[in-house]
């Protein structure tokens, strides 16, 4: 199984027009987030930086900047030329959209085993159960990945 990538240009392609406020709300989404980004830079370094390395420093880390390099794709990734849809961007948003989607899930979902793990006062019979729920997100996400991607071209 697998998507057609001329079908997703010829769709797009016909309603471009209807695109225009999703490309409104992106740049909106990267304003908020940099605006947020600059803010708060100052607490960041105070901290997260200047403290010693844990798990904990390394998940902030790449939640804050993976969704704002991510964002920042998202943004700048999906170009149209005149009345023409390009399918290389387009392939590449929708592979890139897949990945970063699993990659957003699994990492919220690894925030969350931390926490419970930490409010259970570090149970380790939790930590095997959701970490196992954890595998199980992981090896659903690769196996859907695999059926569902778009081939190269």
């Amino acid at each position: 199984m697998s998507f057609d990538p001329q079908s997703i240009v010829t769709a797009l392609e016909s309603r471009k027009s209807e695109l225009t406020p999703t490309k409104y709300s992106w740049v909106a989404a990267l304003t908020f987030m940099l605006y947020d980004h600059v803010t708060t830079l100052d607490v960041e370094v105070v901290n997260v930086w200047n403290r010693p390395r844990s798990l904990s420093k390394w998940v902030f880390i790449w939640t804050r900047y993976f969704g704002l390099a991510s964002l920042i794709i998202v943004v700048t990734g999906l170009h149209f030329s005149g009345d023409h849809c390009d399918i290389q961007p387009i392939e590449f948003y929708f592979q890139f959209c897949t990945v970063y989607n699993s990659w957003a899930v699994i990492s919220v979902e690894a925030i969350l085993l931390i926490r419970v793990y930490a409010v259970y006062d570090r149970n380790k019979y939790i930590l095997y159960g959701l970490a196992g729920l954890l595998l199980l997100t992981i090896t659903g996400t690769v196996i859907l990945w695999l059926l569902y991607r778009i081939p190269a071209h």
